[in-house]
Formats: structure tokens, sequence, C-alpha cells
């Protein structure tokens, strides 16, 4: 199985995919290019809020609702899949090798058994949200849909996951299939991002 871990999706901020440093997900990556989403230009209906825990000081979402549904939108599933917004900060779980240091930024839950398929966002430091969402907008999101294409029958057994993890040095995704709790496929990829301090020093030059 080979899908991409870019796409021309619209995208929040300048997020550029580098070549892959290791897995086997994807194809070679392209440069992410197209203009900033516009939040106000959101899907109707928006995927469902299923779970909103209260965010404790000094942890965010990476990502919301319309970010996710603009991401995702004609998806496989769409209309019944909905959101956990937690309230911590998770690692990635099973990690590939290699892969411990990385946090989860985003991860699809698909529990055959029961039937019930669902999205997770865990808390990130606040510090950090602005560079995990460039990398899930610009690089996880996408591949997160193309992971939810149509499937043959055979797929829909037992307990999946999908999970989009993050590293800040240097700026990193990792994306891990799972099937019943262990490691299927896995890839990480490097990704060029804006930092707020890059920010605010481009802001001044302007």
């Amino acid at each position: 199985m080979r899908w991409p871990l870019y796409g021309g999706a619209r995208y929040h901020g300048p997020c550029r995919v580098s070549q892959p440093v290791s897995g086997s997900f994807g194809d070679k990556p392209q440069a992410v290019e197209g203009t900033p989403m516009d939040d106000s230009e959101s899907p109707t209906p928006l995927i469902r809020t299923g779970l909103r825990d209260r965010l404790p000081r000094g942890l965010s979402h990476p990502v919301g609702a319309e970010a996710i549904s603009h991401a995702l939108t004609g998806c496989a599933r769409y209309a019944d899949l909905w959101t956990a917004f937690g309230a911590k900060t998770l690692s990635l779980h099973p990690a590939p090798p290699g892969c411990g240091d990385f946090r989860l930024a985003f991860a699809i839950i698909c529990n055959n058994h029961s039937g019930t398929w669902y999205l997770s966002v865990p808390a990130v430091p606040s510090e950090e949200r602005s560079v995990v969402r460039q990398l899930l907008v610009g690089a996880g999101l996408p591949a997160a849909r193309e992971w939810l294409r149509p499937r043959p029958e055979t797929w829909h057994a037992g307990f999946r996951t999908f999970q989009v993890g993050y590293a800040l040095d240097p700026p990193r995704v990792c994306l891990v299939e799972s099937l019943n709790h262990r490691v299927v496929e896995s890839s990480v990829a490097s990704v060029q991002v804006v930092t707020p301090k890059q920010a605010l020093q481009q802001t001044g030059e302007a």
C-alpha cells in the first residue's frame, strides 16, 4: 500500500514536506502548495464533537473542528465520524522503533468490533501549538484523509488506528498504522515550518 504524505490541500501557514527519512508510506514528497484556508469556509455539517475535555493551563488543542472537517470533507465515513478533544499530552502508542520521542498530534480510532470510528485530538503544550498545527494541516491531515479512503470488506476487521505523531527538533511527522495494537506500517518525514519567532521576525522585516 502506498499513499501520499502530502497533497494539494489548503493549509494554514507555510509548511513544506521534505524527503521522507524512513518508512514505507508515500511516494516522493512534493511541497504542499496552496492558499491559506479561510476558517469561515466551513463544510456543512462539521464533524461532530463528541467529547471536549477542559484544558489545564499551558495546554492547547493544535486544530479544531473546522480545520479537521475541511481536511477530511468528502472522505469515506465522513458522516459517521466524531471527534474527542482530550486534555492530556500523549505519546505514540504503539510506536515504531526510533519514534519513542514523538508526541501524538492526531489519531483515527477504528474499532471494527463495535463499529465505532472516531478522531482523537490530544492536548499539546501551548508554545508548540502553532508548529504542530502547521504539521497537521500541511501533512498529517491530508495523509489521514487518504487513509480514510474506501476499503475492501476484508479490511474492516480488528482494532485499527492511524496516528500522526510529531517531533520538533527538527520538525518531523511520524505516520503510524496499527492493527490490534501492533504497528503494521510507519513513515517519518522532515517538515519545514515557520516558528512563532520566525513569524515575528518576518513581520518586522515587512
